[in-house]
């Protein structure tokens, strides 16, 4: 599960679900699998770059991009990181909307 979840994104009727979240400490195991995949991502970066045709620089790119994106959803998810306050803008707007329509 994911280690620290924003209860803020729950709309106002579903706010009583934030009392089932538990928050746990980081994994010791996470610094290895974070140092893993960079590791990995950096492989297949180098083999894209390294690559004989454009259909292998193509594929390592593609894995390459997947894997730097599935690093930063972990930084996201395991980190206590507010990344709620990206989105305020989106949620606010959110929130008028579900007043407006929820009576």
């Amino acid at each position: 599960g994911v280690a620290n979840v924003n209860e803020e994104w729950f709309p106002a009727h579903m706010k009583y679900l934030a009392s089932y979240i538990r928050y746990r400490r980081m994994n010791p195991l996470f610094p290895f699998s974070i140092l893993f995949a960079t590791l990995t991502a950096i492989y297949w970066i180098v083999a894209a770059g390294d690559a004989t045709s454009p259909h292998q620089q193509t594929g390592y790119t593609l894995v390459a991009s997947l894997m730097c994106l599935a690093i930063l959803e972990h930084a996201f998810l395991v980190l206590r990181l507010r990344d709620s306050a990206l989105w305020n803008w989106a949620l606010k707007a959110a929130m008028r909307y579900s007043a407006n329509t929820v009576k």
